[in-house]
This record gives C-alpha cells, structure tokens and sequence, in this order.
C-alpha cells in the first residue's frame, strides 16, 4: 500500500530481488505525488491498483488479501513503502516460514545506518533479546502465511490509520498463534523520529493516536469487557495527570476528551468483538 510515498517507493521496490516465485502487488491510496508515475516508468512488472480515494492502511491492505486468498497464494508480505530490504531478506524468510510453520514473521528492522535497531523494534522485541514468540512487531514488514488470514481475517475497520496493526496482533494471539524475527533477514525502515513540540498541531495528532489506544484496548479480545474498560479508564487518568504535572494541560484535556468520544462506539465496539472472535477470515471477502 503506497500514499504520497515518492521519496521511498524507489528504494523500496528496488530491494526486492529474490529467487522465489513471488508477484508485486501495490494499492496506491489516491497519491497526490509523484508515487504513481515512479511505479509505471520503472517497474512495469508492478501489479498497480489505483484506489480513487484513501482507503487508509487496513481497508487498502484488505484487497490484497482478498486477492491472495482468491489466487490461493502461499503468502503473503506486507511490506511499508518506507522500508526496504538488506541484501536475501525476502527469501531468507520465506525460507524459515517454510519450516517453522503458522506464525507471523519479520525481519530485523534497522534504522539507516544498516545497523542500529530501529526504536518501535527495539522495544517490540525488548532491546532485540527477544525473537520467538512475540505478542507484537509492527506491520511494516510481516511474512504471513494464507492459512492465517483465513482464520484471523483481515484489518478492522474501525482503525483508518495507525492502531490496526495492535489490533490485528490481538486477535493472532486470541487464536494461538504469534510474531516471530528471522535473524538471517533484515531491513530498514527509513523513518525519523521527530522531536516532540508542544503546539496546536501536534496536540491534535497525539490526541488522535491516544483515542486509536483506546479503541485497541476496548477491542483486545483476549480479555473481558470490564476489564478492557478498566485499562482504558486507568490509562486515561494516568496520562491526564501525566500532562498536568508536565504542564501540557492543554494535550491533558484533550486527551481526557477522547475517553468520552468512544462512548457513542460501544455498539459497533461489541459487535465487533463478537466477529474477532469467529474463525472464519472476518472483515474479508472470501470465497
């Protein structure tokens, strides 16, 4: 899936060089840049579908699962238009998936300098100490086999952008299964840490990633309702004082504020938790 992605799509797609038979399959998100033109010029053999609107990272990410499922492929690699791929990588993982069986796998994601953990990694996987049988990496790179989709299904479309990947997590754990790193493979994943200022705009963008956490919490299906709903409460009063006494009442309030726009969700929130639970590829189309 691509969206305004022109300053990484090269390095990416070009990375892909593998011996296994495998299709290149991208979903661009109505880009507005240069992202489209890239992909005809210079990789013709691109599967290119080109949605007229954003669809956002889960519903676009869903095709092309429906799609892999209806061809009956074996796999299928979700891979970030701001990642690329170190030298075997993709068949080093298809190499071990063949072996190791029903699991979700990543590589080792490396900041630009092909060495340095990248930070999201480093704390999924606890300073990289831990590679087998992780509750969650996130969904820049996952190798996950068709049997898997069919069973867990695909996003939920309750997160546009940013929280589906959690929530998809969530629902691989409820049915046995989980995330592990082939040491062998590795790739970057070209993104920056920005630093943190205090204004208007960044109130808001924190704000919505704090509301997408607590729709992750109300949907996590490995735990009842109530207790779902007490994490929620007890990470919302926690941050609340967290930003007063750091002075940012302003992010506090708002963030306080979003506890109290799930409210109005709770119909589809249970509804939802209902179909996670079923092993029948929910949130798909499938034949």
């Amino acid at each position: 899936m691509t969206y305004n992605g022109e300053d990484y799509i090269e390095d990416c797609l070009k990375s892909i060089i593998t011996k296994s038979n495998v299709q290149i399959h991208v979903l661009d998100n109505n880009s507005t840049d240069g992202t489209i033109d890239i992909i005809k010029e210079n990789y013709p053999s691109v599967y290119l579908t080109q949605s007229t609107e954003n669809l956002g990272f889960g519903k676009a990410n869903n095709v092309l699962l429906e799609f892999a499922c209806q061809k009956e492929m074996d796999y299928v690699f979700l891979l970030n238009q701001d990642a690329y791929f170190i030298e075997d990588c993709l068949d080093n993982l298809l190499f071990s998936a063949q072996k190791l069986g029903d699991q979700i796998y990543s590589p080792i994601h490396l900041k630009n300098d092909k060495l340095t953990l990248d930070e999201g990694f480093s704390s999924y996987t606890f300073g990289g100490k831990q590679f087998n049988k992780l509750d969650f990496v996130n969904a820049a790179a996952w190798l996950i086999p068709i049997s898997i989709i069919r069973r867990v299904g695909g996003f939920s479309p309750l997160f546009f952008h940013y929280g589906e990947d959690r929530d998809y997590a969530n629902r691989v754990r409820f049915h046995g299964h989980h995330f592990s790193i082939i040491e062998d493979a590795k790739l970057v994943h070209n993104r920056e840490k920005k630093r943190w200022v205090n204004n208007k705009e960044n109130r808001i963008q924190f704000s919505n990633r704090f509301y997408i956490n607590l729709l992750r919490y109300y949907t996590d299906i490995n735990s009842g309702l109530i207790t779902c709903v007490f994490v929620a409460t007890k990470n919302t009063l926690g941050d609340f004082v967290t930003q007063l006494f750091a002075g940012k009442w302003r992010l506090g309030f708002r963030n306080f504020g979003m506890y109290f726009k799930c409210f109005p969700q709770f119909g589809t929130i249970l509804e939802y938790r209902k179909r996670a639970k079923l092993a029948n590829g929910v949130f798909l189309e499938l034949p």
